[in-house]
């Protein structure tokens, strides 16, 4: 549905099917590790709130079970929880919020990464070897993931952008940067250099598109100018 609708969202409570690290679990299912490689394989969009959607009341690790997929919608606003009565919060979000335009996402910049820093945090941690009951695996996996994901922020920066930016590109512009998104994912899985090689290229046709694309919008937006109530002086620093 996400791949071949025009415009469509859809969203729901994945706690029982598909729980991964990425949007706020625990842990990584085997459902969880499917729907995460269909989101990258597809360059599908997902979103979800920063606070947890589900509080255990057995006091469990809280998590993010509730997720958003859209797909073709660009004025999604932000999503905010409520408390409930039960151990799940309620999720908000309004579409068709004028603010989406100046909303910015931060991602971990893995580029920059400095992996060599992030094994000798985790290689820190005692290891445990030994596992009597389910519970200790369960303190295990909790720890474990609660280590690594403190490494993250320790050892990978992050970046901001705005997604909208890459509403605005043309569409053949969008079907370059795909297809240079796969051949990554395929260099990453196969070590083959021809996507090395591919991707590279795509990466500087991707480059040259962009420019293009800028300089084609600027001119555009001085064509549009009017000079007699004075529009050019807000426009001449603005490319």
């Amino acid at each position: 549905m996400l791949t071949i609708a025009r415009k469509v969202m859809v969203a729901g409570d994945f706690n029982a099917t598909a729980t991964h690290t990425n949007w706020g679990c625990t842990r990584n299912n085997s459902n969880g590790i499917t729907l995460n490689s269909f989101i990258n394989n597809n360059d599908v969009l997902l979103s979800y709130p920063e606070e947890p959607t589900h509080i255990p009341s057995n006091g469990n690790t809280p998590s993010v079970v509730d997720l958003v997929f859209p797909s073709n919608v660009r004025d999604m606003g932000d999503m905010r929880t409520e408390t409930t009565t039960s151990d799940h919060v309620a999720v908000i979000f309004e579409v068709g919020d004028p603010a989406i335009a100046e909303k910015r996402i931060t991602v971990n910049d893995y580029s920059k990464a400095n992996w060599l820093y992030f094994r000798r945090l985790l290689e820190s941690h005692p290891v445990v070897n030994e596992v009597n009951t389910v519970q200790d695996l369960d303190d295990i996996v909790d720890t474990f993931t609660r280590n690594i994901t403190e490494a993250i922020s320790k050892a990978i920066p992050q970046k901001t952008f705005n997604p909208n930016v890459y509403n605005e590109l043309p569409p053949h512009v969008l079907r370059c940067i795909a297809d240079r998104n796969k051949e990554r994912r395929m260099y990453q899985r196969t070590r083959d250099l021809v996507h090395l090689y591919r991707m590279k290229e795509l990466s500087s046709e991707i480059k040259r598109m962009i420019a293009e694309h800028g300089d084609a919008t600027y001119t555009n937006r001085l064509r549009k100018i009017n000079a007699k109530d004075g529009s050019i002086a807000e426009h001449g620093d603005g490319r």
